[in-house]
């Protein structure tokens, strides 16, 4: 399978003898190979997909490292990527002006918006920690601290 250097910008053969495959259980976006660029020397980090890093282990004879999960920055490292092409293939056309930020808003220090945009992935992750969280008891997040209002309960639980 060929690939083509971030260094040197040449084509290479990513083979058995220039690359290693690494697969991970539970995090399946996190499967790359590692290859080295045969001009330059370059390591190159590749996330590839399900179909795209099978067919590189059978046809290329690379041989794969399985483990159950990924560290947290390649977990990180993975979604970047990944984000980084979603994007690259959406080929979305930019609005004509900027959109209104969300009633919900803030400025930063200075005065200035910001504004993040998430992928699908990201807003699945946080739907489902809000999901999560709402089935947590009351009881146990509820620790009835004094405060200035000294409520007894939350405030969905008044009408």
């Amino acid at each position: 399978m060929k690939f083509t250097c971030d260094r040197c910008h040449v084509d290479y053969d990513a083979t058995g003898t220039n690359a290693a495959a690494y697969l991970f259980l539970k995090d399946s976006r996190c499967n790359h190979i590692e290859a080295c660029c045969s001009h330059c020397g370059n390591k190159e980090v590749i996330f590839l997909g399900p179909r795209q890093i099978s067919a590189i282990i059978t046809q290329e004879g690379i041989a794969p490292t399985v483990e159950a999960e990924a560290s947290a920055p390649l977990r990180v490292r993975a979604e970047k990527a990944w984000a980084a092409a979603e994007e690259k293939h959406a080929a979305e056309p930019e609005p004509v002006s900027p959109p209104a930020p969300p009633a919900h808003a803030t400025p930063a220090p200075g005065g200035v918006l910001e504004r993040y945009e998430l992928t699908q992935r990201h807003e699945d992750l946080l739907g489902a920690f809000g999901d999560t969280l709402s089935n947590i008891p009351d009881e146990l997040l509820w620790d009835e601290l004094e405060s200035e209002h000294d409520r007894k309960h939350p405030d969905r639980w008044i009408d």
